[in-house]
């Protein structure tokens, strides 16, 4: 058995990204031309302004496609043995039975609505992570705000019912 969610992207989040990307490397353009021709009047100058520009907009459209690629939507694929989660920059997998808690955090003055996946402590060891047991991380985490109230009244059920039987819990809180 196998089952996939597609959240929703940050689709706006990506527009800006890209919009600001087309943007800079206009700009950037614009400028450069700008200062060629300018260069017989400053030869020296404009040389070292040309190359500090281009570190900056090479840097700006580097951080435009991040932006596009980070805010991707969050896929979630679980199997009998265990679950990939693929959000952003980032592909997770876990079985079953790496997983201590699963926590359904609804909307809270400190936390984020979503799942919160808690791995074990082995877990943590064996894969040289640098989340501390019992803290949450947000390779772990399927934020609400990413799927429909459907994707995730349908997704949590599978999750919690392969954690117990993995001998793992589940609590929600309000």
């Amino acid at each position: 058995m196998e089952q996939t969610w597609t959240g929703r992207s940050g689709a706006w989040i990506q527009a800006v990204c890209a919009a600001l990307g087309v943007i800079f490397a206009i700009v950037g353009i614009i400028v450069m031309f700008t200062l060629n021709v300018s260069q017989a009047d400053h030869p020296t100058g404009t040389r070292v302004i040309r190359i500090m520009l281009g570190i900056v907009v090479v840097g700006l459209l580097l951080f435009a496609v991040w932006g596009v690629a980070y805010f991707r939507p969050t896929t979630v694929t679980v199997t009998d043995q265990g679950c990939r989660i693929r959000h952003g920059l980032g592909d997770n997998s876990i079985n079953f039975a790496d997983i201590d808690t699963i926590a359904h955090v609804k909307a809270t003055v400190t936390s984020a609505p979503g799942i919160y996946i808690y791995p074990r402590e082995e877990f943590l060891t064996r894969t040289g992570s640098s989340v501390k047991p019992g803290k949450s991380s947000p390779a772990w985490t399927l934020q609400g705000t990413n799927f429909t109230d459907a994707q995730m009244k349908e997704l949590l059920p599978v999750l919690v019912r392969g954690v117990e039987n993995a001998g793992g819990s589940f609590y929600t809180v309000y």
